[in-house]
């Protein structure tokens, strides 16, 4: 199991939206995989 530190995951935001990319190929030894959280306020 890999174990990734908080300071490694992007969040990016735009009004209404957070993402963070929890795994990517710059945080991780996989290079073909990628997983995004999404948070949208309501009514977005």
């Amino acid at each position: 199991m890999e174990f990734i530190n908080k300071n490694d995951i992007k969040e990016l935001a735009n009004p209404g939206v957070v993402s963070r990319q929890l795994l990517n190929s710059e945080n991780s030894t996989s290079k073909r995989v990628t997983i995004t959280e999404v948070h949208l306020e309501a009514g977005v």
